[in-house]
C-alpha cells in the first residue's frame, strides 16, 4: 500500500464532496482531519527513511546528500521559484 496513493486518495475524497447535498460540517471536518492523518504518516515516514540514508552515508556521501535532500525537500514542498532560490542560496549544505 503506497502512502502516497493514500493522500492521493484521500484528497480526492475530500474534494469529492463538492458534490454532496447536505453536506455537514462535521462530515467536511472529518475528510480534513483524514487528509492530515495521511500526509503525517508519509511526512513522518519519508523523514525516517531519508535520516536512516544520512545516518549510513560517508561523509563525503553525506555532504553531496545533504545538498541533494534540499533539493527535493523544495521539490516536495512545491514552493515558488522565488522562495526555492532563496532557500537554495542561504541554506547550510
Amino acid at each position: 500500500h503506497n502512502l502516497f496513493d493514500d493522500v492521493r486518495k484521500a484528497k480526492m475524497d475530500f474534494y469529492d464532496l463538492i458534490y454532496a447535498s447536505g453536506l455537514s460540517d462535521s462530515t467536511l471536518d472529518k475528510a480534513a482531519a483524514l487528509i492530515a492523518q495521511k500526509q503525517e504518516k508519509l511526512d513522518l515516514h519519508l523523514f525516517n527513511h531519508f535520516r536512516m540514508v544520512r545516518n549510513i552515508c560517508t561523509p563525503d556521501q553525506g555532504q553531496k546528500f545533504d545538498t541533494t535532500i534540499k533539493r527535493v525537500i523544495i521539490h516536495m514542498t512545491g514552493r515558488t521559484r522565488q522562495e526555492q532560490l532563496k532557500l537554495f542560496l542561504f541554506s547550510k549544505f
